[in-house]
């Protein structure tokens, strides 16, 4: 009688695309067994040099793994190393945007951009600067107008902002965060056309003046820079596409790019300032909201608990979930912990 020997089994490795990209069953690393019974990942020297190249990134890389189907699927595990997340395979992105009192004072400023610069995978800093801009606005003996935390930006004053934003802040951070090792890159919306606005109608018989409404944000081309290893500093200023910039506020600049950059990267939104979250008495960190819905955030405005430069920032933040950030929090700056702070859910069950 015919004697037979047992064969091993067969290891298939998927082919790495956009709809279905590998997945990581042992942590297999490059020259090194992986994963159960020595057996080695597609990194292994054992594949041709014109395969090897083709495939993705070590630190991105899938592979089959031994385990029950999951409706009709293998798992997917991820290699420890990658930047996506299990369920949407997106690279992981951190859109960080800083204001109040932060910008304005050197030692904390310089905290929260060395808590930045330590953020693993992509991240975008978007900055204010309002102070600042209220302070030499005052010294050249410009008035200041503020309606529900938005500037009245008339013609002198739009220079002022301009000079601070663009300028003095947007560059200050900039060569801070090279100081830090990112390669960052300072921006406002009229630079590569990344976000064009148009300038607001009257509301409520109140002329905002040259104050910008989004029309949209160029999510392509910003994940494009990101991806191409550069960090984006962008600051609170877009433009017509008709010669004219616009002022816009800081939050919804945030807001809006986080939007943006959903489709191509799974995005959390954070927003810092001195405080430990949205509160319910100024006067008492301890007093920190842990949740904010769309129902309780109307509760709160009218009963005056939330007010001034905190109305945009929310209603940013509702916006940005409804429309596909993965998460928002707003927390405070120093020290950066976006696991602690208010967290913005839609409500929708």
């Amino acid at each position: 009688m015919p004697r037979h020997t047992a064969r091993a089994p067969r290891t298939h490795t998927a082919a790495p695309t956009a709809a279905s990209p590998q997945c990581g069953g042992g942590g297999a690393a490059e020259g090194r067994p992986g994963g159960a019974g020595g057996q080695r990942g597609i990194y292994s020297p054992a594949f041709p040099d014109n395969i090897r190249k083709n495939v993705l990134p070590l630190h991105k890389v899938y592979t089959l793994k031994c385990a029950p189907l999951r409706g009709g699927r293998l798992a997917r595990t991820p290699h420890p190393g990658d930047t996506r997340t299990h369920d949407t395979m997106k690279e992981k992105l951190t859109l960080i945007k800083v204001g109040g009192k932060i910008v304005e004072q050197p030692d904390l400023l310089d905290t929260l951009l060395r808590h930045f610069a330590a953020i693993p995978g992509h991240k975008v800093l978007v900055h204010g600067g309002g102070r600042t801009a209220t302070d030499l606005a005052a010294q050249l003996g410009i008035e200041t107008r503020m309606v529900e935390g938005r500037r009245i930006t008339d013609a002198d004053t739009l220079r002022v902002v301009t000079m601070v934003y663009a300028g003095l802040v947007n560059k200050n951070v900039t060569a801070q965060l090279q100081a830090a090792g990112i390669n960052a890159l300072g921006l406002c919306g009229a630079d590569m056309d990344v976000i064009r606005s148009h300038r607001r109608a009257p509301r409520g018989g109140i002329d905002y003046g040259y104050v910008g409404d989004v029309d949209r944000v160029d999510g392509a081309r910003l994940a494009a820079l990101v991806r191409s290893g550069i960090t984006p500093v962008m600051a609170p200023l877009t433009h017509d596409g008709e010669g004219h910039l616009l002022n816009t506020n800081a939050d919804t600049i945030a807001g809006e790019t986080a939007k943006a950059l959903a489709p191509h990267f799974d995005v959390t939104l954070v927003y810092t300032f001195e405080h430990a979250g949205v509160l319910t008495d100024a006067s008492r960190e301890e007093s920190v909201i842990p949740l904010i819905t769309p129902a309780l955030f109307a509760r709160l405005r009218e009963e005056g608990v939330v007010s001034g430069g905190m109305l945009p920032k929310i209603e940013n933040s509702l916006q940005a979930v409804a429309a596909g950030v993965r998460r928002v929090v707003i927390t405070c700056a120093t020290p950066l912990d976006p696991t602690t702070g208010t967290f913005i859910e839609s409500g929708a069950q």
